[in-house]
């Protein structure tokens, strides 16, 4: 049976050699998994994300930009923006 390639659950075999996190978010704007070849790269435990919004882990300017995103995408507009945190 092919697998849904929308599923977060699937993101982790699309990057793995990457240095990517990839934060999936619910229709609430809540964190539903993390995908990242590299913990390091978390700033907090991945198990204190998932349940969280954008609003309770990074800095409002970053988590307003979050969170236009998720509306764009579900809107079904293309939404993605990088960004570094200190």
């Amino acid at each position: 049976m092919p697998q849904d390639s929308d599923d977060p659950k699937n993101l982790g075999e699309c990057v793995p050699q990457a240095a990517t996190l990839i934060f999936h978010l619910d229709h609430a704007g809540r964190y539903t998994s993390v995908t990242t070849t590299r913990d390091d790269l978390l700033h907090v435990p991945r198990e204190s994300i998932v349940g969280r919004t954008p609003a309770e882990l990074i800095p409002p300017d970053l988590a307003a930009k979050t969170m236009d995103a998720h509306a764009r995408a579900l809107a079904g507009e293309s939404s993605a923006f990088c960004y570094e945190l200190d």
